[in-house]
């Protein structure tokens, strides 16, 4: 899919990807460069993830480590 970029930098994202993504004016994205090109990620706020399913669940009493990474690791790809 193909977006344009207008006279003083902005970035057009095609209709079909803001509907997917749920980007609405005001929506914050973040930005990266990588070695293919350039990468947008949307910025979830609260509300939106408290909507979310969790990737994991973490049942009480469990103590362990590798489950406590994989949390944070989740949590740090939003």
């Amino acid at each position: 899919m193909k977006g344009r970029v207008g006279s003083k930098g902005e970035l057009f994202i095609p209709k079909k990807i803001r509907d997917a993504l749920g980007l609405k004016p005001g929506s914050i994205v973040e930005y990266e460069l990588t070695e293919k090109g350039l990468l947008i990620k949307k910025k979830y706020s609260l509300s939106e993830l408290l909507k979310l399913k969790p990737l994991i669940t973490i049942e009480p009493g469990e103590e362990d480590e590798e489950m406590k990474n994989e949390f944070k690791k989740s949590l740090n790809e939003i």
